[in-house]
């Protein structure tokens, strides 16, 4: 991934988040074309999801140890600059995030080789923000847009107990 140009933190609580996960919920409720991609350097391999429709671009999901310490110091950050403690006090007991960046594969025969700068991905773009706001209630979790700078909670909708009981909605 070339540029991270957004990310979405979560807790997971009791769920398992995963890449078949977000692929099933891309690919039915948000309507998208997904399919799968991977980045390696050296021995390490990063699976990803592609998403090619209704736009495109790159998800990977981040679950190391240190997303807990960020997430707090980035709360601590963001509540030293005036935002609402709604959405600081969710992203300091945020322990995982989904990373978002360009779905056009950059390669490089160099490993040190470091893809960083502008991007053309823009979050706030109506068929990205659309869908980045869908993953984002469906972990409950906090959005960041690193190009625009802003940050947005998106409220979960509640599910009926039909709903919960048949795994629908």
């Amino acid at each position: 991934m070339s540029m991270q140009t957004a990310r979405i933190w979560y807790s997971p609580g009791s769920r398992t988040v995963s890449l078949d996960l977000l692929a099933k919920r891309l690919s039915g409720p948000l309507n998208c074309t997904v399919e799968r991609a991977e980045w390696q350097m050296d021995d390490t391999i990063v699976p990803q999801l592609r998403i090619t429709s209704p736009a495109t671009f790159l998800i990977q999901l981040n679950n190391d140890d240190y997303v807990a310490e960020e997430a707090i110091e980035q709360a601590a950050y963001l509540r030293d600059q005036g935002f609402p403690p709604q959405i600081t006090d969710k992203l300091r007991n945020c322990t995982r995030r989904l990373e978002i960046g360009e779905g056009d594969v950059i390669s490089s025969t160099d490993p040190a080789t470091v893809f960083a700068g502008w991007t053309p991905l823009d979050p706030a773009e109506p068929a990205l923000n659309r869908i980045l706001t869908g993953l984002t209630s469906g972990l409950d979790g906090v959005f960041e847009d690193n190009v625009n700078g802003k940050y947005a909670l998106t409220k979960r909708p509640k599910r009926t107990l039909l709903q919960r009981l048949t795994g629908r909605g």
